[in-house]
């Protein structure tokens, strides 16, 4: 059985307890793993969590290396922001309260 591993399942069963979700999605890349991603983001979307979606539309898979632009940049810039923002403990747990 496979709905251990599905991301769709894990968000369904665990809503309250999903942190902030970036999501980088390459528009080049394989028409079956992109539906994996927009039917990840569809999920995460009906279930009213905080998601992120950044689509580079000339992008391949790996484009953070295979594509060199502006986007690419882009992307990865607020990826290392988001990382830094939305994913590090509240004040309270960096204070040792």
């Amino acid at each position: 059985m496979l709905r251990p591993y599905s991301p769709v399942a894990y968000l369904r069963d665990n809503k309250n307890r999903i942190p902030p979700i970036l999501v980088a999605r390459a528009g080049l890349d394989t028409p079956w793993l992109n539906g994996t991603i927009d039917r990840f983001v569809t999920e995460a979307l009906s279930a009213n969590l905080s998601i992120e979606l950044m689509n580079h539309p000339l992008g391949r898979h790996g484009f953070d290396i295979l594509d060199p632009d502006g986007r690419s940049r882009e992307i990865i810039a607020r990826t290392i922001e988001f990382v830094r923002t939305s994913l590090r403990p509240p004040v309270e747990a960096r204070q040792g309260a």
